[in-house]
């Protein structure tokens, strides 16, 4: 639909400007098994935010990940670090991205279709309120989550 067609023009945009970004033209998916994937867990998030949503046990899970997982590596990020360029350099080779629920939604634009997105969620409360998950209800109780998929991701929250 539109939605769709203005994401592939977001994403042409801003593989023109980073020529480098090997994930965002047309035509390159994630592998079905990924190898490389990154981990945020807003780490250096101040708790004096209004939302700090900062994943407590996130280095006990990412060594898990790491001890448990062949061919794969998992890097851990803080995007509060990167530029804008860095990021989103970065966001184009990977194939995974595990991390806490929050605005960095908007970092889909930078990731190659079939990347897999996964984010802890309570279910029944929190799915209901991620957009990026097939469960989400607006304010007003209409179902119309899913938009992992307008992004040609594959998301599990």
């Amino acid at each position: 639909g539109p939605l769709v067609g203005a994401i592939a023009e977001v994403r042409g945009a801003v593989a023109a400007a980073f020529p480098d970004s090997r994930g965002l033209v047309k035509g390159v998916s994630a592998p079905h098994c990924p190898t490389y994937g990154l981990a945020y867990g807003r780490q250096t998030s101040s708790g004096g935010t209004p939302k700090p949503r900062r994943w407590l046990n996130f280095m006990e899970v990412v060594e898990d990940v790491r001890a448990n997982t062949r061919s794969f590596e998992l890097e851990v990020v803080d995007f509060l670090q990167l530029t804008v360029e860095q990021e989103v350099r970065l966001l184009a080779r990977v194939d995974l991205l595990l991390s806490s629920a929050g605005a960095h939604w908007a970092k889909a634009l930078f990731l190659r279709p079939g990347t897999l997105w996964l984010e802890p969620v309570c279910p029944g409360v929190t799915d209901k309120m991620m957009w990026f998950h097939p469960e989400f209800v607006t304010r007003e109780g209409v179902k119309y989550g899913g938009m992992g998929d307008a992004f040609g991701l594959r998301y599990i929250g």
